[in-house]
């Protein structure tokens, strides 16, 4: 890929120079001041390093993957419970066809 001078990411001062920084919104009509809460909140997150979630629909996929995850793990509980509580003299019937049976005299 071609870069000009400047744009080089392997120039120094390109990397110096280089700070993506979120523009200050404060005094525009319709935007309201963040509170002393959301402040707190922001200072701890970029403290710990935690970013905030991209949309808000993840709290919705969050639940809707963990709900289908825990069906199918207590369904696969069933199933192994199931298959191992088999008693083959009993459940099948394929055995009770196929099994020789004394005479009795």
């Amino acid at each position: 890929m071609r870069y000009s001078e400047f744009e080089n990411p392997k120039n120094p001062e390109f990397i110096e120079n280089h700070k993506i920084q979120k523009r200050e919104v404060s005094g525009i009509p319709g935007v309201r001041e963040p509170t002393v809460y959301e402040q707190l909140r922001d200072a701890a997150r970029k403290s710990y390093g935690v970013t905030e979630a991209v949309s808000s629909d993840y709290p919705a996929m969050f639940a809707m993957i963990l709900g289908l995850v825990g069906a199918l793990v207590v369904t696969t509980i069933y199933i192994i419970v199931a298959m191992v509580s088999i008693d083959p003299e009993k459940d099948s019937i394929i055995y009770r066809m196929t099994t020789t049976r004394m005479k009795k005299d």
